[in-house]
Parts: C-alpha cells; structure tokens; sequence
C-alpha cells in the first residue's frame, strides 16, 4: 500500500521589523533582538500539530535554538529559513522569514528657542510646531509626538 501525506499546510509570514537597540553596544550598528517564537502561530495559522524550527542557513543545518532571543548575524535585513514539521506524518515544508532592524532616527543639535518673559515671571509661550521641520530634518516616515 502506498500513502502520500500532504505537507504542512502553512504560510509565508510577514515581514519582523524591530526599532536598532543596544545589541551589540550601539544603537547604531543595526543589531537587535527578535523573537522569532512570535511568528510561529501566524506560519502555522495556528496548528498546533506542526512544529516549527528556524536556522540561520537554507541547508537547515544552523538551527537557532533561542527563538524569543535571536541577535540578527547578517546585514539588514536578514532572512531566516523556517522549517515546518507535521508530528503526525513527519513530512517537512520550507519558507522564510526576513528580519529587519529599524534604525533610530537621527535628531540634529539644535539651536535654543528664546523667547522673552512678558509676564515676568517665569514663564514663555512657545510655538514648537515651527521646530518640526528642523528637528525631523531628513529622516523618512518619522513623527513626532
């Protein structure tokens, strides 16, 4: 008797981005710590007969064994390869995974905001919206709050 079993039946996931932080020592040296566990309901769509294993190699040979603490290794962004196990018929199917880190955005040295004490007393209305523009300066999709 021949039996064919299906693959596991999952999907690409989306992209992991995370903001740069002190990985590494810098918040400049785009390291950061990911949690790979995060994804694994998203790839499954929530199966839990299917096991999931992450490796830093398409030969699944450099199995990343801390998934909620994983340090990107390779430039931005980074592609891990995830490996779907069936428990029930041992079949395996491949996908990726890329990973991003963010950088921190850059806020120029600004020039100080006079403005004099018509109230003697302390204290000044300042208009910051008109520091917007030289604070964001030319960072992409930033906001301030």
């Amino acid at each position: 008797e021949l039996i064919v079993e299906p693959l596991p039946d999952i999907i690409a996931p989306e992209r992991l981005s995370v903001c740069d932080d002190e990985t590494g020592g810098s918040t400049t040296n785009e390291q950061a710590t990911f949690n790979l566990f995060s994804k694994v309901e998203e790839i499954t769509q929530g199966d839990q007969t299917i096991l999931v294993n992450f490796y830093e190699d398409e030969a699944l040979e450099n199995q990343i064994t801390d998934t909620e603490n994983f340090v990107n290794t390779q430039s931005n962004p980074q592609v891990v390869y995830v490996e779907a196990v069936d428990l029930d018929t041992d079949c395996t199917k491949t996908t990726t995974l890329t990973i991003e880190v963010i950088p921190e955005p850059t806020i120029p040295e600004l020039e100080p905001l006079v403005e004099c004490d018509p109230g003697n007393n302390g204290f000044a209305e300042f208009d910051l919206g008109t520091e917007i523009e030289n604070i964001i300066s030319n960072e992409v999709d930033v906001e301030i709050s």
